[in-house]
């Protein structure tokens, strides 16, 4: 199961796993926003049965060279 922003991203990264042999379901998802992540929770259930593990790896990126990073 692949949540991102961009369904662009997802939709190649699911062509690509599919294309190797694996299953992988993408729903485009911003994790700021509680109920498209429970949403995305929902289509993995529905997709594979359960979920095994979650996995966020999102972040804030500073959009000008003059701000601190912390």
């Amino acid at each position: 199961m692949l949540g991102a922003r961009r369904s662009n991203r997802i939709d190649a990264l699911v062509q690509e796993i599919s294309a190797n042999g694996g299953k992988a379901i993408g729903f485009v998802t911003d994790v700021t926003k509680r109920a498209e992540v429970q949403a995305l929770i929902q289509k993995a259930v529905d997709g594979f049965g359960r979920v095994d593990v979650l996995l966020n790896n999102a972040g804030i990126m500073p959009s000008h060279r003059s701000m601190p990073l912390r």
